[in-house]
């Protein structure tokens, strides 16, 4: 096939084949492949959606640039990844369905839970809140950082040797002191260990 039609065509089987073959390779369950699924319908759904999305966007007026359009992007990103997650971290594709329809049904959520202490309830201490949290704002100073003045990493190279250790060995003792020595670490099984 030739022209627009030829090369969606193509670029989405590819996609499917690929992610489906990324699915198997993750592990003998159902859920990989469904993931891998997920995947290729995000994608050929982006090819599709690409010129009336443009289209839209040129009609409304909205810039690239603009802080509704740059929040909408990363909530829009955040959601399809959100949704990935949950059929990879479910045990199998009907729970993680049901986990999907449950998070959307205003029905099932409890808002109040996020302002009482029930998030401490999931294994959750309030030092690791703390971490999440200053990790969370580290990555978006550094995001900030690059959408304003640049790469960090080119920054970073600038900077003599003692800083650069310090920006590599600081979060990695942040993650073993936080993480794996902490007395309530579980280490879950390697997820290709199913080979």
């Amino acid at each position: 096939m030739k022209g627009k039609a030829g090369k969606i065509l193509a670029t989405s089987a590819a996609t499917f084949i690929v992610y489906l073959l990324i699915g198997i390779w993750h592990g003998p369950n159902l859920k990989y492949i469904v993931f891998g699924f997920w995947n290729g319908i995000i994608i050929t759904a982006s090819l599709l959606l690409a010129g009336p999305f443009t289209s839209a966007k040129s009609r409304l007026r909205i810039r690239d640039e603009s802080a509704g359009w740059r929040i909408f992007s990363v909530l829009r990103t955040c959601l399809i990844v959100f949704i990935g997650r949950y059929i990879t971290r479910s045990p199998d594709v009907i729970t993680a369905f049901t986990l999907i329809g449950r998070t959307f049904n205003p029905a099932t959520v409890d808002f109040a839970q996020l302002f009482d202490s029930s998030i401490l309830n999931m294994g959750l201490m309030v030092q690791d809140l703390i971490v999440i949290a200053v990790s969370l704002l580290v990555m978006l100073a550094v995001e900030f950082y690059e959408e304003k003045k640049g790469s960090f990493a080119i920054m970073l190279s600038k900077k003599p040797a003692l800083v650069q250790w310090l920006a590599v060995l600081i979060p990695l003792a942040v993650i073993l002191i936080f993480g794996i020595m902490r007395g309530s670490y579980i280490s879950s099984e390697f997820i290709y260990k199913q080979y």
